[in-house]
């Protein structure tokens, strides 16, 4: 848990004269389409944390773009980030940027002035990894490609002192274990989590924050049995049990 995250949660809950904005930036594994089959992503099931436990004063931004790279974030951030002037921005970048190839300098470049650009407007920039594709169905230039764009948002999130939610951590070593079970229990294709995935993404996103685990209403039992396999493998978000 983001020690930052979690004073700020505080402050902000007793701020109800104010709307504040915590919006998510990134490309599909946000965005609400066709591919998650229009159930909730990582980011609602958050947002149904945050909502229930913060306050309606809370409110979320979706500005994730199918198929976008840090290219493409750094070019439609006036319209989708200034136009709001966000208290958070989540910043979820890699996948796409390992497909289409984007150098690896110029991605941590990039990812930096996103960073102080978000700063720079009084918000605080989240930097999060993804989850990890099944990389067995990838060439092997994405499978030396891809970590290291994780490694690098790791980095950025070091050198501008900002808080990381390292999925990659957690969801790596369960697939580098048990690719076949990962793959079967939390993925829809190569790239996308299933509904069980979005909802322990977004279960552990909320942890991060100091927040209690959402309501999971019918997906509760599936999501704490992967919770469970997964700390087999990796240190995962404690829950939280006492919430002001």
């Amino acid at each position: 848990m983001s020690s930052l995250l979690k004073l700020k949660m505080e402050q902000w809950r007793k701020e109800t004269n104010r709307a504040i904005k915590i919006m998510t930036f990134g490309a599909s594994e946000s965005h609400f389409a066709s591919h998650s089959h229009a159930r909730p992503t990582w980011f609602q099931w958050f947002e149904k944390s945050l909502r229930c436990n913060g306050g309606p004063h809370f409110i979320t931004i979706n500005c994730g773009i199918n198929g976008n790279s840090v290219v493409e974030l750094c070019e439609r951030f006036d319209r989708d980030v200034l136009s709001f002037r966000p208290d958070v921005v989540i910043i979820t970048m890699g996948g796409n940027d390992a497909k289409k190839i984007v150098p690896a300098d110029e991605f941590e470049e990039k990812l930096s002035y996103l960073c102080e650009r978000v700063k720079s407007i009084g918000g605080i920039p989240v930097l999060q990894t993804l989850y990890s594709p099944v990389m067995h169905d990838y060439p092997k230039d994405y499978n030396e490609r891809f970590p290291c764009y994780m490694q690098l948002n790791k980095k950025v999130a070091e050198a501008q002192k900002i808080p990381l939610i390292d999925s990659y951590r957690i969801f790596g070593s369960y697939y580098c274990a048990e690719p076949e079970e990962y793959t079967k229990t939390i993925m829809t294709d190569d790239i996308h989590v299933n509904p069980i995935g979005n909802a322990v993404w977004g279960t552990f996103a909320a942890r991060e924050f100091g927040l209690p685990d959402p309501d999971l209403d019918e997906l509760k039992e599936p999501v704490y049995e992967v919770i469970e396999r997964l700390k087999v493998f990796a240190e995962v978000p404690e829950k939280i049990t006492t919430y002001y």
